[in-house]
């Protein structure tokens, strides 16, 4: 509520402070009694009259907190009724409804007999009412955000289901050793067929009979291919493993395994695996 829906009340607030607050002085100016005693002059009331000016200006400023610091000054010096009236008007300015309440509910009391009394009690009831208002609204909200900050603080509790698991740690796999295994196999195989190759070669050369000789040489070929093919594919599988070895080791180093290694063993014809499976 904004000084131009208060303003007009301040009028006859500032008239009847005029005619009600300070009136036995101006009146005893203009019909002075004969051979009264002289008076003193009350400086407090001038004081308080020039303060109540003031708040009056600032009011239709719209500046009701320097309006209220302005009446409660008067109102220390002489207190009249109507600078409790306006005080209130002033706190309604600025939305202070208990405060405002208050001091009309104190106007009343002190003025029963007011001639703006019913205007000023169905203000009451307007303001009760919109305190009222306000106060469950408030309310409402303090129920609002202490049931989000339990939902919050329940939800902080609790694990976070975008969390991810932890990575379990990767074990090195067999299958590298098993590959390089096969191709250790093929070079053995074709080492000996190599060797067969090379005894049928030599026994052809050694053979007199021409046919037996040319079976002898016949073979001696079949077994030179199986050699070839055997050293072509076990060194592939080798190289292969190898590599699979290697990548497989890096990636169980960056999980921290503590995996055993496996050992592979190659013998006359025969390979050896050795270590822990997993």
């Amino acid at each position: 509520m904004g000084s131009r829906g208060t303003s007009s009340v301040l009028g006859p607030a500032i008239l009847l402070a005029c005619l009600v607050g300070f009136p036995a002085d101006a009146q005893a100016q203009r019909h002075p009694p004969a051979k009264a005693p002289k008076e003193t002059a009350n400086p407090n009331k001038a004081r308080a009259t020039e303060l109540f000016k003031k708040s009056a200006e600032a009011y239709l400023r719209g500046d009701f907190g320097q309006t209220i610091a302005l009446l409660d000054e008067a109102y220390a010096l002489d207190p009249q009724p109507v600078l409790i009236y306006n005080k209130a008007r002033a706190h309604e300015g600025l939305g202070h409804l208990p405060e405002a309440i208050e001091l009309y509910e104190k106007y009343l009391a002190e003025e029963p007999s007011s001639r703006d009394r019913g205007a000023i009690e169905q203000r009451l009831v307007t303001l009760r009412q919109q305190r009222d208002e306000r106060g469950a609204v408030e309310k409402e909200r303090t129920v609002v955000e202490q049931e989000r900050a339990a939902v919050e603080k329940e939800r902080a509790a609790q694990p976070s289901t975008t969390d991810q698991p932890p990575e379990r740690p990767h074990r090195r796999s067999v299958v590298p050793y098993v590959v390089m295994g096969v191709g250790a196999a093929g070079l053995v195989s074709g080492t000996v067929f190599g060797l067969m190759a090379l005894s049928r070669k030599d026994d052809a050369t050694a053979e007199p009979t021409q046919q037996k000789s040319v079976d002898l040489r016949d073979k001696g070929a079949t077994f030179a291919t199986v050699s070839n093919i055997s050293f072509i594919a076990g060194g592939v599988l080798v190289a292969a493993g190898a590599v699979w070895w290697f990548v497989d080791g890096k990636r169980s180093r960056r999980s921290g395994s503590s995996t055993t290694p496996i050992q592979v063993g190659l013998g006359p014809g025969s390979i050896q695996l050795g270590g822990t499976f997993e």
